[in-house]
Order: structure tokens, then C-alpha cells, then sequence
């Protein structure tokens, strides 16, 4: 602020020192003054806007009567069609702006300063923020969104586990897993990937429609099934069990909360609850972790299949910049009228196993 500060000072101490003398004595020499002096030339800050419009999040409506602030510019109160405009002379640049209301869960974000259209979307208040951190901000570092920034591919491990000398004595996966001698039938493999397929939109929101690509690995009896931890892929694998449906996941992320692995182990099941299943553990690969203040698919013990509350959450997730925190501020460095910012994909964070 020191530095924009001076600026605006430097500005105004350039135009008083242009004003001409207005007494009658007073005479304009054009002659004597340095016309081409950036003194002379010199104008205040042109007065500019910023426009945007207030929507639900989760149906893209209008959403009138928000009080929208931008630090340093303004203040405006959205109309009925959700649209706002402010007009200032703030230096250009990046300002945090808060949207607030009754109807909605306040949201603090970041707005380029002059810029595009800001877009700001606003979760409702009628929406369980309680349920909503547990789904979406508590696997890994509590109280942070983690998710893809972009739809990841699926590698599908050809080799049944060893469950021996794959799992501990609690029956937890260990953080090294080793394949057997068994192969997955095709039917299992296909069964397997069409579960995967189907939850993926259901589990993003419609984000992540599809995976970037789908492709096998077969890893030799006895061998550690290769998990790389800046793959940008979901590893699958089975593991032989006594029918009851389970699995586990775990995850891995940037020190800028972008998933880019997920590993997922499933057990061997039929049954109503074995898509449901399925459909659990990918949402551990995509940042999700456990619910139990809402009927959800996440709840640690699977009893049923993908909930309303589900869609709207991961619709919620994967519209937030990955870094958002409760009850819904962005990062700094995100801007809702700029394309998102380039991930420097530093460190690896893993989290998991979990069921």
C-alpha cells in the first residue's frame, strides 16, 4: 500500500503545481513553460468501472440484494437481476472483494481492477456449511478445499492384490501394496471402470464429465504396485475379500491444494452397495472426505447411492479455486474475472488411506 500511496501523492502534488495564476497581474507565458515536461502533461487517475453480477451457485440464478465491497473502490448493492457496477480511480491491480447478505454464506474473493465482468457466485445460506466442510474441506488438511484442476486419467491395475502383504493386521492398506499372481477377469475390469465412469460427473458436479484417458498396467507377482504421486492419475486396484463391499483411498496434493494422485483400493463385492462403493472411494481421490451431518454417499459406512446433497456439494467444490477455505474465502492469488492463475505444482502432501 506504501507504494501506491507515494504514487497517488505524486499525482496530486503534479497537478496542483500546474494550475496557472488567476489574479489580473498574472501573465501566461507559453513561451517560457516546458510544454513537453511530464509535469505539465500530467492528469489525475481516469475514473473507471467494475461491473459484475451476483448468482447462485448452485442453479446459476440472479441473486439481487447482495452487498458486494471492493477494498480501496466501492461498494454497490446488486439489483434484482444481480448486477452491480462501481467507478473509481483505484490504481490497477488485484482487490479482495466481499459479497454478503441474508440469503446467501458470505464469500470473500479477489477481483482484477479493471477487468472483465466478475462473475460472483454465492453458496445459499440455507446450504449446511457444517456438511459441506466435512465433504469437501476436511481430507487432508482440515478446513481447505483440495481438488483436480483438471479431469485426471485412470489407470486400472490389471493384477489382483496380495492382500497378505498388502494390508496390516486391522486390515488398513499399507502405504506399499503388492500385487499377486491373479489377474482381473475382463468383466470385472470392465464392471469396475463403468462404476468409475458413472460416478465421475455425479461425484464433480458435472465438472470432471469424463477421465482425460483410460489405460491399463499389469505389475508382476510379487511387485510394489507403482503409485506416482505427480501422475495426474487415478490408480484403481482390486483386492480378494469375503463379499462385504469397502475400499480406500488416499491422495496426493500441492502445497497449493491441486490433487494431481489418488490411489484407490477396492475390494471384491456384489450387490446394491457395490457401485455406491465405488463411487465413495472415488470421491476420497477426488478431495472428499467423510459426512455425517447429511444423507451423503460419504458417510464412513455406505448405505446407499449418490444424494442431491452430493451433487450440490462437489458442484460447490469444483467451482472454488482449490485453496478455499470456511466458510468460503478464495486465495489471494484468485481473481473472479481473470482466468485462474498457473499451479507451481511444489511439494507433494499426502493424505490417506481412508476408507
Amino acid at each position: 500500500m506504501r507504494c501506491s500511496f507515494l504514487l497517488v501523492l505524486l499525482v496530486c502534488t503534479a497537478a496542483a503545481c500546474s494550475r496557472y495564476p488567476t489574479a489580473p497581474s498574472a501573465a501566461f507565458d507559453a513561451a517560457a513553460m516546458d510544454v513537453t515536461s511530464p509535469l505539465a502533461n500530467e492528469s489525475p487517475l481516469a475514473l473507471r468501472s467494475v461491473t459484475g453480477r451476483t448468482t447462485n451457485v448452485l442453479t446459476g440464478a440472479a441473486i439481487g440484494g447482495v452487498t458486494v465491497r471492493i477494498a480501496d473502490v466501492g461498494s454497490a448493492v446488486a439489483d434484482a437481476t444481480g448486477g452491480f457496477t462501481m467507478e473509481s480511480e483505484a490504481l490497477d491491480g488485484r482487490y479482495r472483494i466481499t459479497a454478503s447478505g441474508a440469503a446467501v454464506i458470505e464469500r470473500q474473493t479477489s477481483v482484477a481492477f479493471p477487468g472483465d465482468t466478475a462473475r460472483v457466485s454465492l453458496i445459499p445460506a440455507t446450504f449446511s456449511l457444517a456438511a459441506l466442510d466435512q465433504m469437501v474441506r476436511s481430507f487432508g488438511e482440515v478446513g481447505v478445499l483440495k481438488r483436480w484442476t483438471q479431469a485426471p486419467a485412470l489407470i486400472v491395475e490389471t493384477s489382483m492384490l496380495n492382500r497378505d502383504a498388502s494390508f496390516d493386521a486391522s486390515g488398513t492398506p499399507l502405504d506399499a501394496v503388492v500385487a499377486s499372481a491373479e489377474p482381473m477377469t475382463e468383466a470385472a475390469i470392465n464392471e469396475l471402470v463403468g462404476q468409475l465412469t458413472r460416478a465421475l460427473p455425479l461425484m464433480s458436479g458435472g465438472q470432471l464429465t469424463a477421465f482425460s484417458g483410460i489405460s491399463r498396467q499389469t505389475t508382476a507377482a510379487g511387485e510394489t504396485v507403482p503409485f506416482d504421486t505427480g501422475s495426474n492419475a487415478v490408480v484403481v486396484a482390486r483386492y480378494p475379500g469375503t463379499g462385504v463391499c469397502r475400499g480406500f483411498a488416499s491422495i496426493a496434493y500441492t502445497e497449493e491444494y491441486a490433487v494431481v494422485a489418488a490411489r484407490v483400493l477396492v475390494q471384491t463385492c456384489t450387490g446394491t452397495l457395490a457401485a455406491p462403493v465405488v463411487a465413495h472411494e472415488l470421491g476420497h481421490a477426488l478431495g472428499y472426505g467423510h459426512v455425517t451431518s447429511a444423507a451423503s454417499v460419504m458417510t464412513a459406512t455406505v448405505t446407499g447411492d449418490v444424494t442431491e446433497f452430493d451433487r450440490q456439494a462437489a458442484t460447490i467444490a469444483y467451482l472454488r479455486p482449490p485453496g478455499n477455505r470456511t466458510p468460503d474465502v478464495d486465495p489471494e492469488a484468485f481473481t473472479v474475472n481473470q482466468p485462474a492463475p498457473a499451479r507451481r505444482g511444489a511439494g507433494r502432501i499426502i493424505a490417506g488411506p481412508i476408507e
